[in-house]
């Protein structure tokens, strides 16, 4: 199935946010690079959801959390923001 990007909500600034499962999906089947990517969008005045791309990848069963955390190494996301989002997501999801 293919994800198409959509507009999800917005940034404290305005800034459009498009879905994480997306970036995920892109990264895990083409090998494309979240800096890369979080760049490419920044550069068009979007951003993307980093709990939708975290949600995506526990539920790929390839990820752990920090392999989730090194993929966003290189990007403008803060990484306590990262590290929040990810215990965030981890305690959502069922036992």
């Amino acid at each position: 199935m293919k994800t198409r990007a959509r507009i999800v909500g917005h940034g404290e600034d305005g800034t459009p946010v498009i879905n994480g499962d997306l970036i995920f999906e892109m990264m895990d089947s083409h090998g494309l690079p979240v800096e890369f990517a979080s760049d490419v969008l920044r550069r068009h005045g979007l951003a993307f959801d980093v709990a939708g791309f975290v949600r995506a990848a526990l539920a790929s069963g390839n990820f752990r959390s920090d392999r989730i955390r090194r993929a966003f190494i290189d990007t403008s996301a803060p990484m306590p923001l990262v590290d929040a989002t990810i215990c965030r997501v981890v305690s959502e999801e069922p036992r």
